[in-house]
């Protein structure tokens, strides 16, 4: 921030004005090396200015995320989320500004859920991607999201959960203290072998 002072009669007040040279984070140029997302990011803004839609804006701000906040999502985090309320949620169209990938865990009986299912994603694995096909699922692209819904209506916005990644499994609470749940760095000490 740059500090700027004005004659105003009192002393010691200061006045912090916000640079716009590209540090606050809406101002930011895109740092991916992806020219898809940097289409989608130019369109969005475009359609945030001009609607002034909550949806278009928070999507925008998902879709200039750095690598490091996009998150996969499972796709048992939606079927969740459907098993809730079967007849509301179903209708929902869930967009993802990252990667859905599937589960290889059981899902508990609630494949039935996926039926009629509508995704939008940024990106799908390939079993997904047939998964949800095979149940009559519809796939959606980003760009062709505007065309369906008017302002966002009827979409849910879901990302992964940053803090579920390995990396700041590490961080947090000294290990080794009482409640601290944080993971060692140092590694694991080799237990001898003398079976030969």
């Amino acid at each position: 921030a740059v500090v700027s002072t004005q004659s105003t009669g009192k002393m010691g007040i200061a006045k912090f004005k916000k640079s716009k040279s590209g540090k606050i984070g809406k101002n930011k140029e895109l740092r991916s090396p992806s020219i898809y997302r940097a289409r989608l990011v130019k369109l969005y803004t475009v359609l945030a200015r001009k609607t002034g839609a909550e949806f278009y804006e928070k999507a925008l701000k998902q879709l200039r995320y750095p690598k490091r906040l996009r998150v996969p999502l499972s796709i048992k985090k939606i079927v969740d989320i459907i098993s809730e309320n079967p007849v509301k949620n179903s209708k929902v169209i869930y967009c993802c500004t990252s990667t859905i990938t599937n589960d290889t865990r059981e899902m508990f009986g609630k494949e039935h859920f996926l039926k009629g299912i509508k995704i939008c994603a940024y990106r799908l694995s390939n079993s997904i991607r047939e998964l949800i096909q095979a149940n009559g699922g519809e796939v959606i692209e980003w760009a062709d999201l505007p065309k369906i819904t008017t302002n966002g209506e009827g979409c849910k916005l879901l990302i992964g959960k940053t803090g579920a990644l390995k990396r700041y499994k590490y961080m947090g609470a000294p290990c080794g203290l009482k409640g601290s749940k944080t993971l060692e760095r140092a590694p694991k000490k080799r237990v001898k072998s003398y079976a030969r």
